[in-house]
């Protein structure tokens, strides 16, 4: 943990509830409390509480904001609702990516756009010299960090709607996925990225230590750190940016077509469109095996002797009770099958498993 790391605003909330302290993206953060294996159940099987507060965001606005993110990400955000969220991605001119994020139409002509907390100051740099016109196109756009606005919490599992109703006096269980509601001071999403049903609470910093002890009050709700939220991801082969998604990663080979829109000009999709074209021919894969060694990021894999890929992300299955991970592997040996790795001298087969969007 570093001196020079950030905190959120619940970090004194963290260290007297026992939270084990690290340094991730910049900040000290939770990586567990009662365990990452409890954490993972408890969300699956109840409630559990994440701060995400080191997570950045960016308002997107004026009369070409809708323009201007066509052209900055790789989704198409016409037809967006207000109060409706789409994934989408950063690319570089080259196809790989700078970032996933979450645009957020608040309003005809504003957005917010959800950042990873690594990636922060790396993409407002890119969004305010694409709407500046570096590529070629100028905006008439605003686009500002308003990443100290906000707190974040993230009450994920199936019993977060009766929670919130506990805490808020409200019932949340008919706001639809990828959609959000909003007031003067807060903001709460259903955009989870624990494949299990929860919500996201963005409120003032000032707010969020109350908030936090009165959701995690209730009964059935668990602290959880880092490595809860990193193998319930995996678990639902969700992609980690510098993991299964990166500079040297498309979103093509992250297996992101569905958020890639090649019908319109955007930052990198002349790159894509040539990579769809040829075929590509490597794959981000999903997998699980037996016994209780993890395949670890970095480790080789092999078809047949074949070195054919690397390992992405490793983690435990809390609820399949086994390894998981992904691999960055060529495309035809997928397909093929007969992956496995080499662990001190074991040999670990690699069960492929479907993504789920």
């Amino acid at each position: 943990m570093s001196d020079l790391s950030k905190n959120t605003p619940l970090i004194d909330f963290h260290r007297s509830r026992g939270g084990r302290i690290v340094e991730f993206a910049g900040w000290n953060m939770p990586v567990q409390y009662a365990g990452i294996i409890e954490e993972h159940k408890a969300v699956r099987n109840s409630a559990g509480l994440f701060d995400a507060s080191h997570m950045g965001e960016a308002f997107v606005s004026g009369s070409d904001a809708l323009e201007f993110l066509n052209y900055a990400l790789s989704n198409d955000f016409s037809g967006l609702e207000n109060g409706a969220a789409r994934y989408g991605v950063l690319c570089n001119p080259d196809g790989g990516a700078a970032d996933d994020v979450i645009v957020y139409k608040m309003i005809d002509g504003t957005y917010m756009v959800v950042l990873n907390a690594s990636n922060t100051a790396k993409d407002m740099r890119l969004l305010k010299e694409r709407a500046a016109g570096l590529g070629g196109r100028a905006f008439n756009v605003e686009v500002e960090d308003i990443s100290d606005s906000f707190a974040l919490l993230a009450l994920q599992g199936p019993r977060s709607p009766e929670v919130m109703k506990a805490v808020f006096n409200a019932d949340f269980s008919g706001l639809k996925r990828f959609h959000f509601t909003s007031d003067a001071r807060m903001i709460i999403s259903r955009t989870g990225y624990t494949g299990s049903d929860g919500y996201e609470i963005f409120c003032p910093p000032e707010d969020a230590v109350a908030l936090a002890e009165k959701l995690s009050a209730c009964e059935g709700v668990s602290l959880c750190g880092l490595g809860a939220r990193d193998s319930l991801r995996v678990e639902a082969c969700y992609p980690l940016y510098g993991h299964e998604l990166s500079d040297s990663i498309t979103p093509l080979e992250a297996g992101l077509g569905w958020a890639v829109k090649l019908g319109k000009d955007f930052v990198g999709r002349d790159a894509l469109a040539r990579q769809a074209a040829d075929g590509v021919k490597r794959k981000v894969a999903w997998f699980k095996t037996e016994g209780r060694r993890i395949p670890r990021d970095g480790v080789d894999v092999f078809s047949n002797g074949e070195k054919v890929g690397k390992v992405l992300s490793g983690a435990w299955s809390g609820t399949w009770e086994c390894p998981i991970g992904s691999a960055l592997v060529e495309a035809q040996k997928i397909s093929e099958g007969g992956l496995y790795v080499d662990i001190r001298g074991s040999k670990i087969n690699l069960e492929i498993r479907e993504k789920t969007k």
